[in-house]
């Protein structure tokens, strides 16, 4: 009877045994099985939905405009005191009667920040001279400042950025394009044309000297977009109703200037304060510019 009770109980320890066993198997085939998260492929939001992907170079853009200013400010030391400058600037057109219609994409600016040498934030990728391609299979990080294409469309339509970025060209559209600017690059004799390329590859080029870019695709001629240097990261977009804001302001005396891309530039003289907002409505814009007239 004893032996019966011992064999009984050793077989229970054994199934016991069998079924620890078989449930650790499980487990960690299941942990094998399952995939690691891809960091890479959560850069961007799948292509079928663009519209997601926009707002995340919008929001990667707004990232790297801060970037900027604290690279400065690390440069220089703490801006100590700092003010901010909020306003408004109107586009009036004969075409509407809603001036704010037209107001936004324009680019507001402090002209001048002496004393000051800033330089842009660094990415993981660099070039010295002309332009290099990889492909997004390379795991190329999306990193602003991008000017992507898409649904033949520059995206976004004007870019403002600090000399000495470099700037990407992806092309998420299912067609091929042709990047090229009409005007040499500002500071060189070079032209800007990074030839006709496929989807899914990106071409990078930096730009080291301020002025403005007119970018072009010579496959579809409507394309059309602007990227802007300017030389410090002192600068902003306006929204649709024209309105803007630059923080993190040295106190002093500057000179707010504007870009846009079809009317002349309307200027303003602002005092900022220590650790005070000043509030400015910038003169209406409204003459058209000069074909071909660049602003430096």
């Amino acid at each position: 009877m004893e032996n019966k009770i011992k064999r009984a109980v050793n077989i229970i320890n054994i199934m016991i045994m069998t079924l620890i066993i078989g449930l650790s198997f499980y487990v960690t085939r299941c942990g094998l099985c399952s995939e690691e998260p891809n960091e890479m492929a959560n850069l961007l939001p799948p292509m079928d939905n663009y519209a997601e992907i926009e707002a995340k170079i919008l929001e990667l853009s707004e990232e790297l405009s801060y970037k900027n200013k604290m690279s400065a400010r690390k440069t220089e030391g703490l801006v100590k005191n700092p003010g901010i400058i909020v306003g408004k600037v109107r586009v009036v057109t004969t075409h509407s009667d809603k001036p704010e219609r037209h107001s936004e994409n324009t680019i507001v600016y402090l002209e001048h920040v002496h004393g000051h040498s800033y330089q842009p934030v660094i990415k993981k990728h660099s070039i010295k001279t002309g332009h290099i391609a990889f492909t997004k299979e390379k795991g190329l990080p999306a990193e602003p400042p991008i000017v992507d294409q898409w649904n033949v469309e520059f995206i976004p339509h004007i870019l403002p950025i600090l000399k000495g970025s470099t700037v990407d060209f992806p092309n998420t559209d299912n067609v091929r394009h042709n990047v090229y600017s009409p005007e040499p690059i500002p500071g060189t004799h070079r032209m800007l044309s990074l030839g006709t390329y496929d989807p899914d590859v990106i071409k990078i080029i930096r730009l080291d000297k301020p002025g403005e870019i007119e970018l072009r695709c010579n496959v579809h001629k409507e394309m059309s977009a602007f990227i802007v240097v300017l030389n410090n990261p002192y600068f902003t977009l306006t929204d649709k109703t024209g309105e803007f804001a630059i923080d993190n302001v040295p106190p002093g005396k500057y000179t707010l200037k504007t870009w846009h891309e079809k009317y002349k530039p309307v200027t303003q003289q602002v005092t900022v304060k220590p650790n005070q907002t000043v509030k400015v409505v910038l003169p209406s814009i409204s003459e058209r510019r000069e074909p071909r007239e660049k602003t430096r």
